[in-house]
């Protein structure tokens, strides 16, 4: 059956490793501390020798998703002990001890994995920078890494002490340094080439950054420029004179021009709260008539300017949706702007009809416009992708991904159909109710 013990005594780990004089590593890096971590647990299930292993978690719950590897270890070692607050009641796993931690404990503060036999030996110890309360992946800490035997000699004595475990103790000539050099070599060499990939990744990444930054200031620059293009053209028009309706075609497009900006910085400011879940999402039951009424007429002006003819088509004037209406409002608004810019004297249209079959609705945004190469297709709604034709090529690429994950977000899909030089069809699947 497996053993509870509660810790009443307050004790640290960290106090024993900060600042050695032994051979240690220092880092303050979340993913070289689960790099480190994971490469000890491989060592464990290498070695011949009993071992006995400690492993702090901080939280019981913390522990769930290491369940799999740690049963390995456990059939490995002479004893597991794992360390935490038991914010939920800990599993029985044949081999695996609890050492119950109370909120107020030092430990809590502390992440550790402590490895002692003969032929391995190993402590990491890091401190908790930031507390409990923030997400596991938002949280900083402070690790040390030794190999060192009596440093990690006297993190496990002091472990041992606070579960009523009798301390190992290995004369020099009881130790195999031969293998302990093997493992704490092999675990250098990962890390190595886990850093070398990392700092590749971020290489790519601020590749990327840059790129993105450049496409934005593409993305933005253009209704920008047109904007003040048209106010410096009502300037001059008023200035000699001009005919009104001069004047209010200067003005419709500077208006068109500041509607798709606002387009622009909604999706970048609304992407990532998207992405993180922190989007509020209000769904309630709309009726599409008034809906697409108020779109057409957004867009008629814009439409015009390209020489399109805008068509909106209902199956049945009460068809509705479960939806958020400023969501589902901007996503058509992104759709309906692509379609219009990248027609020419061809046709837009908004359709929506019932989907019997799935109990939803379906609404379309077509246009006759240059198209979608087929191996975009599949790749059009990734963040940031720049494709081969003019739809794509040169932007941010971030109207679509906000679509799509603001159409998932409300439990609908959506897919696009395209022929080059026939144009392109989004579709939308949501709920009815």
């Amino acid at each position: 059956m497996t053993r509870l013990q509660a810790l009443t005594e307050n004790a640290s780990l960290f106090e024993i490793v900060d600042y050695p004089t032994t051979p240690f590593l220092f880092t303050e890096h979340r993913h070289s501390l689960i790099s480190i971590s994971r490469e000890i647990e491989n060592c464990v299930m290498e070695i011949r020798t009993p071992v006995r292993v400690f492993a702090g978690f901080q939280k019981l719950s913390f522990f769930l998703p290491q369940l799999k590897r740690y049963r390995e270890i456990a059939q490995k070692a002479e004893s597991v002990w794992v360390f935490g607050v038991p914010d939920i009641t800990p599993p029985d796993i044949p081999g695996i001890e609890y050492a119950l931690l109370p909120h107020d404990h030092l430990l809590t503060q502390e992440w550790f994995l402590v490895v002692e036999s003969a032929e391995y030996f190993s402590a990491l110890v890091a401190k908790d920078l930031s507390g409990l309360e923030l997400p596991q992946t938002e949280r900083m800490f402070r690790g040390i890494w030794t190999f060192d035997p009596d440093l990690v000699n006297q993190v496990q004595r002091r472990l041992s002490h606070l579960v009523g475990l009798t301390p190992l103790d290995y004369d020099f000539d009881e130790r195999d340094y031969g293998s302990q050099m093997h493992h704490v070599s092999r675990i250098a060499n990962d890390l190595i080439q886990t850093l070398e990939k990392r700092n590749t990744q971020l290489i790519e990444a601020q590749q990327l950054h840059e790129q993105l930054v450049q496409m934005l200031v593409h993305d933005l620059r253009n209704p920008l420029s047109g904007i003040m293009g048209y106010v410096d053209l009502i300037e001059r028009a008023v200035q000699r004179g001009g005919e009104d309706s001069e004047i209010l075609e200067f003005i419709e497009r500077a208006r068109i021009g500041n509607a798709q900006l606002n387009i622009l910085i909604e999706n970048m400011l609304d992407l990532n709260r998207l992405q993180v879940g922190t989007f509020p999402v209000k769904k309630e039951v709309i009726t599409l008539g008034p809906l697409f009424e108020a779109i057409q007429r957004q867009f008629l002006g814009m439409a015009q300017l390209h020489d399109n003819n805008l068509q909106v088509t209902l199956a049945s004037p009460d068809l509705t949706v479960s939806a958020d209406r400023n969501i589902l409002t901007r996503i058509l608004s992104n759709l309906l702007s692509n379609a219009i810019r990248h027609t020419r004297k061809g046709e837009v249209r908004l359709e929506a009809k019932r989907d019997q079959r799935r109990g939803c609705t379906q609404i379309t945004v077509a246009d006759t416009g240059e198209g979608i190469s087929p191996t975009e297709v599949n790749r059009i709604f990734d963040p940031y992708y720049q494709g081969e034709n003019r739809r794509t090529k040169g932007a941010a690429g971030l109207g679509l991904t906000f679509c799509k994950q603001a159409v998932e977000a409300q439990g609908g899909v959506i897919w696009v159909e395209s022929e080059i030089g026939k144009g392109s069809a989004f579709h939308i699947r949501l709920p009815r109710i």
